[in-house]
């Protein structure tokens, strides 16, 4: 299995919830698939999307491209990072990291994962950056959850759980 842990050290980090953000279909069903069997995982098309998700659910992390229509990842990332400063902020982009350099600012992105990556890097990436800073999986009503999941617009459906 991708990113599996014997030894236990990801113990309870199954009920993160990750928010995966990209314009790109398949690539928002390629990451969601891949950190399915080890988060719960939300997944929006845009920005604008995940910004009205956050502001009715929790997210331990938000996976996010850079470049997307109407609004980009670093638009996103600044926002949470304002109104949202627990959640584990993560950019990935087709873009290389020293292009993105002067549009990054410190500490803006938690982590930044070049596209293409595999699976294993990516779960790995996950795990590190919930690890930090002793996290706590935010825990929310899987009614609730399923609910507004299936009112946005545009997600991949994920198993959610309290």
């Amino acid at each position: 299995m991708i990113g599996s842990a014997s030894d236990g050290s990801n113990r309870g980090l199954e009920r993160s919830q990750i928010l995966v953000v990209d314009d790109d279909p398949f690539i928002r069903t390629f990451v969601s698939h891949i950190l399915k069997p080890h988060f719960q995982v939300i997944a929006v098309r845009n920005a604008l999307k995940a910004r009205s998700l956050m502001v009715r659910l929790p997210f331990d992390v938000v996976l996010t491209d850079h470049d997307m229509p109407h609004r980009t990842g670093l638009w996103l990332l600044r926002w949470v990072r304002e109104h949202h400063p627990r959640t584990r902020r993560m950019l990935m982009s087709g873009s290389d990291r020293r292009f993105l350099h002067g549009k990054l600012p410190e500490g803006l992105a938690q982590v930044f994962i070049a596209k293409p990556f595999d699976g294993n890097t990516l779960v790995a990436a996950v795990h590190d950056v919930l690890r930090r800073e002793g996290h706590r999986p935010h825990l929310r009503c899987t009614l609730q959850a399923r609910e507004d999941q299936s009112r946005a617009d545009g997600t991949v459906k994920g198993e959610l759980h309290e």
